[in-house]
């Protein structure tokens, strides 16, 4: 087997790039008449999860956590 080449920080700092892109791509636009975007995942328009946040089945929440587990790795590597 082949050794990883790559540094741990480089890809601590891809998977958050490409979890953060997931994150961002998961609103979209709503309704024609109304103007606030929703969650893909759970149907929650943005004022709602502002106030109570996502449903607890919604894949946003997980994604959050492993961002911050990410965030975390990489801290210790300094």
């Amino acid at each position: 087997m082949k050794a990883n080449r790559i540094p741990r920080k480089d890809r601590f700092q891809r998977r958050i790039h490409s979890l953060e892109d997931r994150e961002y791509n998961a609103w979209v636009k709503s309704t024609p008449g109304n103007p606030y975007r929703k969650c893909k995942y759970c149907g929650v328009h943005t004022p709602q999860a502002s106030i109570s946040g996502h449903h607890s089945y919604c894949k946003i929440k997980g994604i959050s956590k492993e961002i911050a587990h990410y965030y975390s790795l990489m801290m210790e590597e300094h």
